[in-house]
């Protein structure tokens, strides 16, 4: 069995859509309204996300200076990263 040359396996990373959702809070709550928003985030968090690592089954929003932010969401590091950028796995993000 051979295989053709040029092919690669299919990458198991998220390019687009839903990244995490509580699941818990959903089945929980009556969820009336909901809030499309983005993140702010630093370069290893991007890729971890992208491999659907994070939990949010914590996470709640809050308003800070007037802004919406994310708290007690957990992104894990992205293992192959360069050791120079340090993240917080746990932060508040805006």
């Amino acid at each position: 069995m051979s295989q053709k040359s040029g092919k690669t396996a299919k990458s198991s990373m998220i390019s687009h859509g839903m990244v995490a959702q509580n699941r818990k809070a959903r089945f929980n709550y009556a969820i009336q309204e909901t809030i499309e928003a983005g993140l702010v985030l630093k370069g290893p968090e991007v890729k971890s996300l992208r491999l659907g690592r994070a939990t949010i089954s914590e996470a709640f929003a809050g308003e800070r200076d007037g802004e919406l932010w994310l708290f007690n969401s957990y992104i894990p590091e992205y293992q192959a990263a360069c050791s120079r950028v340090l993240i917080a796995a746990r932060r508040a993000s805006s």
